[in-house]
């Protein structure tokens, strides 16, 4: 956050140049970042117990659910079971929704894997039934949108609860890449869009400028005024202050809000600097969710740890090719698993803990209830 205040007053300087009102600027890159962070912040101080942390983990899951059903009501589902690309369904889906597909998608791949790892959690009868609800929204989600940055964070958030969580995903990730060329030819012909493009005389080609979507011809103007300032950069909004909103404009007809690549719009508003202390709180709250993912003590943790690596990694692959790793709406869900991994690590770090009311008889705060024993009500999982 404090990234972000200086980036925001480093931008002061070239507010005439963007365009916009201080009270924008204020509202829009100042005040709207700290409103979706402040949500996290309370569900780590309230998250305080067992059952207060599995609520949060499931009404945190009922976003992407939500958006899930919401694409599946809006995009034909031909788009999964038939080939192309449909445009106007990615418009239509932006329009109802409220928000971009490719956002919609990041959003709904994370909430797809975090409910695969809530999966793990203590059985009882109505978790098969959410659980499956969940998994079937996030994943139309995710496919209706069309977003090859959501595929690919799919496939990548799956190998590592490959390698940390769930073995069996070795053997059953052929079988899914065999199927689903089968039976979604859809995911496959936006995953090939821009490859073996025949043209008039027959030569089959490669057109780098689809495959990225036009971002091959805008990023080497964003890299080459990010050298003028690569410690400090140029604040806030620089796409818009700086020389190469022109450039861009040149380039491409016009000057997008961002440089859809989220390191990018990290170095170039904020400098190196900016990125590494980013990185580092990021690679922090993977680490830590790998750490709960690796605890069989209790499988809350695994399921916390679960979810919160799903949901960095899932940004962190998907800023490649858009996103932002300032606090906004379509990241909000990253900051509330993050804020529930570090209640978790900190409340497991603790042991047991004494109480002055003896009169309180426990429950940990993960693990099978039991009486703590005299005046303690211990907060780790029993021995077992």
């Amino acid at each position: 956050m404090a990234m972000l205040v200086l980036a925001w007053l480093h931008g002061l300087l070239g507010l005439p140049r963007m365009g916009r009102t201080l009270r924008f600027y204020f509202l829009d890159d100042l005040v709207n970042p700290i409103r979706w962070v402040l949500p996290a912040v309370m569900l780590f101080d309230g998250a305080r117990t067992r059952n207060r942390m599995t609520a949060a983990l499931i009404f945190a899951l009922i976003i992407p659910t939500y958006y899930g059903y919401k694409v599946s009501r809006t995009a034909p589902m031909s788009n999964l079971t038939a080939g192309g690309y449909d445009t106007r369904a990615r418009w239509r889906i932006g329009k109802q929704v409220g928000m971009h597909a490719n956002s919609i998608s990041m959003t709904c791949a994370t909430g797809f894997w975090a409910a695969w790892a809530l999966g793990s959690t203590r059985r009882n009868k109505w978790r098969f039934p959410m659980i499956a609800l969940m998994l079937t929204f996030c994943f139309l989600g995710v496919g209706l949108c069309q977003s090859r940055a959501g595929y690919w964070a799919m496939l990548g958030v799956g190998g590592l609860f490959a390698v940390f969580l769930y073995r069996y995903l070795f053997l059953t990730f052929p079988i899914m890449l065999a199927l689903i060329p089968i039976y979604f030819p859809g995911l496959m012909s936006r995953f090939s869009l821009g490859t073996n493009i025949e043209t008039a005389s027959g030569e089959v080609i490669e057109d780098e400028d689809v495959k990225s979507a036009g971002r091959s011809l805008f990023w080497p103007i964003i890299i080459e005024d990010i050298w003028t300032s690569p410690v400090l950069g140029h604040g806030r909004r620089a796409i818009f202050t700086r020389p190469t909103r022109g450039q861009i404009s040149a380039a491409i007809g016009s000057c997008p809000e961002h440089p859809h690549n989220a390191y990018l719009e990290q170095l170039h508003d904020g400098g190196i600097v900016t990125l590494a202390i980013t990185l580092t709180l990021f690679l922090s709250a993977m680490g830590i969710g790998m750490r709960l993912c690796l605890d069989r003590s209790d499988p809350l943790y695994r399921a916390v740890g679960g979810a919160c690596l799903a949901a960095v990694a899932t940004l962190m692959i998907m800023s490649y090719s858009g996103q932002s790793l300032f606090p906004k709406e379509n990241n909000q869900i990253t900051w509330y698993f993050m804020a529930l991994a570090l209640r978790a690590w900190v409340e497991r770090a603790k042991g047991p803990m004494a109480f002055a009311d003896g009169s309180q008889q426990g429950m940990p705060f993960y693990g099978t209830p039991h009486r703590a024993p005299q005046n303690q009500l211990s907060f780790s999982p029993p021995c077992r």
